[in-house]
């Protein structure tokens, strides 16, 4: 099921407002526009018999009680996951790169830009927008696969300006984050790496946390997400 929480009343209790199957199953992931008040689903799946129904869903949350259906985008391949402002969506592909769309009317998307080739193509996983909207950085979950910082001021024109990756050569991203003019990298082995994009021309290594130091793993043992935008400051790494 899909299921929604109010947490207004915290810390004294949570209250759980919307518990159904009605439109969603079986996601991948989620991302909440709060300018539009809309909830992007990717991967969506049918429970009972696992074929795919969209590969983007779009659902109205101006009641989050009443989750309204918007509109299905239908892909031929996976849609990974997503980064939503403004109705400007930023699809993570997997094997078709990055898309972006413009979902303002959820039942005709426009496709605004695709980039298909890049430094290190591999499958286009996850990115994040900056909060001027001019750098956009996405990681493809690829061994050897470098982050791909991107100018995105000019759209239908995104460019990629440069690439860093944490050492070893086979470290591989999950994950990322933009707060500011820092970018925050979980990496399957190598942990937790911040990268100053102050200049996203050339980004550098601005700070680290290893978070399995033991150099037999033989999967995915470092991070496997960050989430740096507490009020407090405090960065989570799952």
């Amino acid at each position: 099921t899909m299921q929604i929480v109010d947490l207004q009343y915290l810390p004294d209790s949570v209250h759980l407002v919307y518990d159904s199957d009605e439109f969603i199953n079986i996601a991948h992931n989620i991302f909440i526009d709060s300018s539009s008040a809309r909830l992007y689903a990717m991967a969506v799946y049918s429970e009972k018999t696992f074929n795919r129904t969209a590969g983007v869903r779009i659902l109205s949350l101006e009641n989050p009680q009443k989750p309204r259906f918007l509109g299905d985008y239908v892909t031929q391949s996976d849609c990974h996951d997503a980064f939503v402002r403004n109705d400007t969506v930023y699809l993570n592909m997997a094997t078709e790169g990055l898309k972006v769309f413009d979902f303002a009317n959820p039942e005709a998307p426009k496709e605004l830009d695709h980039l298909f080739f890049y430094p290190g193509i591999g499958y286009n996983h996850s990115g994040w927008l900056n909060e001027e909207g001019t750098v956009y950085a996405f990681a493809d979950e690829t061994p050897t696969s470098p982050v791909k910082i991107c100018d995105a001021s000019a759209l239908p024109d995104i460019k990629v300006l440069s690439t860093v990756k944490a050492p070893p050569d086979s470290s591989m991203v999950h994950n990322l984050i933009i707060k500011g003019n820092l970018m925050y990298v979980s990496y399957y082995n190598e942990g937790l790496y911040v990268y100053d994009i102050s200049d996203p021309k050339q980004p550098r290594r601005y700070a680290y946390y290893d978070t399995y130091l033991d150099s037999n793993c033989r999967s995915f043992c470092g991070a496997w997400g960050v989430y740096p935008l507490l009020p407090s400051g405090k960065i989570l790494v799952s």
